[in-house]
């Protein structure tokens, strides 16, 4: 088990605080482009990558293999995101943007 003091332990809770406070702010953003925050997370990692497979996305998001598979299948139906099979074992399927999410994510960066 990890020891912290009162300090840590507050400072903690504040960060808490202020990253809740600005994720809403951001997610009130981003309904202006018809997304959720984890949509705009995989479109923003996906950005620099020419391609991940859905459990890097969740390994590097730290969230649940199903909401990933859930939001990755949303992002796919609204032409965000293309699916690629590996060319050596066709089991491997590989998620990278589309022009159309190209598009949108640097849009929200602008």
């Amino acid at each position: 088990m990890i020891k912290m003091d009162r300090d840590d332990i507050e400072n903690i809770y504040t960060q808490t605080v202020e990253s809740r406070a600005s994720r809403k702010v951001f997610g009130q953003m981003l309904k202006g482009y018809e997304l959720i925050y984890g949509e705009f997370e995989i479109l923003f990692l996906l950005l620099d990558k020419e391609s991940l497979q859905p459990t890097e996305i969740t390994a590097l998001l730290n969230c649940q293999p199903a909401a990933t598979s859930r939001i990755i299948k949303s992002l796919h139906q609204r032409d965000l995101l293309s699916y690629t099979n590996d060319l050596d074992d066709r089991r491997q399927v590989f998620v990278s943007l589309t022009t159309s999410g190209q598009t949108l994510i640097n849009s929200i960066l602008a």
